[in-house]
């Protein structure tokens, strides 16, 4: 396929008008839960939003937080959605910034998997069925990050199919690398996808 993928993405769609007003209902749609619970009820939730806010503490020299807590010099997992949800954090307080991150990943993974059909060739109507598993296991226990992930993976896969079709610009490659590289940071098991 020639061109970027958001201009593949942007013919498919313009092609498919109703594609437009079923992602807009179905991303409205998945997130009706987030706004009717006032605390998402997972079990491993509550300790990762207040880790995250704890690290957000450690950045800006928070001296009660650094008697407790130390930030690894080595990142790992979790390391970019925790970064995240702090900023967000800081922000809009910690019960409002989770769910923007999890509306974020609810939306993400349908969208991303529509790119991926698109970049192999297949109808972008299929990756509506990615809205039924939004709210997956994962979120269910907590692990927002694992669900982010996801969706970024399924970009990079169909970033790396482009750029098998096409000679990509070094500009590409380095945005395709860094994608690659955050998974990694963002939870194991999406990198392993």
């Amino acid at each position: 396929m020639s061109g970027d993928g958001w201009s593949a993405l942007k013919r498919s769609v313009l092609e498919h008008r109703w594609l437009v007003l079923l992602n807009a209902a179905l991303c409205v749609a998945v997130g009706v839960p987030l706004l009717l619970s006032p605390i998402i009820p997972s079990t491993d939730l509550g300790n990762h939003v207040a880790l995250a806010m704890q690290m957000g503490r450690l950045v800006v020299g928070d001296d009660t937080a650094s008697q407790f807590f130390q930030l690894s010099p080595v990142p790992g997992p979790y390391l970019l959605p925790y970064g995240l949800l702090a900023v967000l954090g800081g922000i809009l307080g910690p019960l409002v910034a989770i769910k923007v991150v999890i509306y974020t990943s609810l939306c993400l993974t349908p969208i991303a998997m529509q790119r991926l059909l698109v970049a192999l060739g297949r109808a972008p109507w299929l990756g509506l069925w990615a809205y039924g598993l939004a709210w997956d296991f994962h979120l269910g226990i907590g692990f927002f990050g694992v669900s982010l992930g996801f969706g970024v993976a399924l970009l990079f896969l169909e970033r790396v199919i482009r750029h098998l079709d096409e000679r990509p610009s070094g500009r590409q490659l380095l945005v395709t690398g860094a994608m690659g590289t955050s998974l990694a940071l963002i939870h194991s098991q999406a990198a392993l996808l």
